[in-house]
């Protein structure tokens, strides 16, 4: 491939992966709850705040570390098959996301903040605790993928319609 579209991950432990720049990315792959420790090791990277993706699947968090709200130019997040059951209303702060991954989590509903998340073109909240369509989602224009599969949801809004770029 590519070397010049292409970044080797470099790994700082058994359980991270980092890429430097063009691409900007944070894998965390492996349970772990230490989200502290890994904030420390992205920041002496000096790429904090300038993180494109993050990926922390499978990490065994419970919360959304408040240190990742304040990576504002994040366009993917993917924090699935953990056991979060809420997300803090500071999640309206990442406004650059297109991408979020919430699935395989205990989600019962969204915060209000979430509505702020405009740009989503990917939506996954398959296999949650959500037992209503969250109404800013009938709001998020740009959405092209949208999975809810697995809920306890009890009907889904005509608004679904509004929804006119996703993708069947």
């Amino acid at each position: 491939k590519n070397k010049d579209n292409y970044m080797a991950l470099l790994s700082l432990s058994r359980h991270i992966q980092f890429a430097i720049p063009h691409y900007m990315y944070f894998d965390l792959v492996q349970e772990t709850k230490q989200a502290d420790q890994i904030w420390e090791l992205i920041q002496r990277q000096n790429v904090g705040t300038s993180l494109s993706f993050l990926r922390m699947r499978c990490s065994g968090i419970d919360f959304l570390p408040q240190w990742i709200m304040g990576i504002t130019t994040c366009v993917s997040l993917n924090v699935g098959y953990n056991f979060i059951y809420k997300l803090p209303e500071e999640i309206g702060k990442m406004s650059q996301l297109t991408k979020i991954n919430l699935k395989f989590n205990r989600l019962k509903q969204l915060p209000a903040s979430f509505g702020k998340l405009t740009q989503l073109k990917v939506l996954k909240l398959e296999t949650n605790k959500l037992t209503t369509v969250p109404p800013c989602i009938y709001s998020f224009q740009n959405l092209t993928e949208l999975n809810l599969s697995h809920n306890g949801l009890q009907m889904i809004s005509e608004e679904i319609g509004n929804l006119t770029q996703l993708q069947w």
